[in-house]
């Protein structure tokens, strides 16, 4: 036994002695183990995106469902829904992405749901199950480019940010609740319970995620979507230093994690 454990270890030590005489063979090992590091880091990565996604249960012919998307990485994604959908479900998604042209189109199972603030909003976990290898491409440079923050104007980054709004009309001084979805240096989107008319004067109050300090910010409204869900674009007029400072430094913080 004991022969046996000093015969394989000096094989061993033989193997080594080798490759590290032989440089081209080390340098090939060398290149095999960065491009498998590389290729890792690319899996584990997840990123905070706005994005949107369209989705639908595989099998049924109903209509998509249109969803605003939290957060992706080569394994699956987060988005939040108004559906209840089951452990397992299987869906179908398209995935758009800013600077990707075409639609990524995925196979996903549910693993989880979560009520997010607002009880009709539930935060969606997917695994992918099926996708494409030239849509995987696309995919690992998205998230390639996005975590080195290449190819991205940090003015016109934009990520997710779930948390309760509140809004009052400057017009007729109308006072209401939503949620946000997403926000840039320049604008949010929100989560509506009722229809919003473009051009309508908000003023905006809300907190990040970690509840530090409350924001109010003026804003208007510049475009507004209905569907599956209601969706309204903000667009800030004129904001304030010291709320850019802190939208800045909320995006640098969670756009890649």
């Amino acid at each position: 036994m004991i022969k046996g454990e000093f015969f394989d270890i000096s094989i061993i030590c033989s193997l080594i002695e080798w490759i590290h005489k032989k440089e081209h063979v080390r340098n090939l090992i060398l290149k095999i183990y960065k491009v498998i590091q590389v290729k890792m880091e690319n899996k584990r990565t997840r990123v905070f995106v706005s994005a949107e996604a369209n989705y639908k249960i595989k099998g049924q012919v109903s209509p998509p469902v249109t969803v605003l998307v939290r957060e992706v990485s080569r394994f699956g994604l987060r988005f939040v829904t108004a559906d209840v959908l089951e452990k397992d479900t299987v869906l179908e998604l398209f995935l758009k992405l800013t600077n990707i042209s075409d639609p990524i189109y995925v196979v996903g199972k549910v693993l989880w749901q979560r009520v997010v603030l607002s009880k009709f909003l539930r935060d969606t976990c997917i695994k992918f199950s099926t996708l494409e290898a030239s849509h995987e491409g696309w995919l690992i440079n998205y998230i390639s480019q996005l975590s080195e923050s290449k190819g991205v104007s940090r003015k016109h980054m934009r990520c997710s940010l779930i948390t309760d709004v509140l809004f009052s009309c400057t017009k007729n001084n109308t006072q209401g609740k939503c949620v946000s979805g997403d926000i840039g240096v320049e604008g949010m989107r929100l989560l509506l319970l009722e229809k919003m008319e473009i051009d309508t004067e908000l003023l905006l109050s809300f907190a990040f995620n970690d509840k530090s300090s409350t924001i109010s910010i003026l804003g208007k409204v510049v475009w507004y979507r209905e569907g599956s869900s209601k969706m309204a674009g903000i667009k800030f007029i004129n904001i304030a230093e010291e709320n850019r400072k802190k939208i800045t430094g909320y995006i640098t913080k969670n756009f890649v994690s």
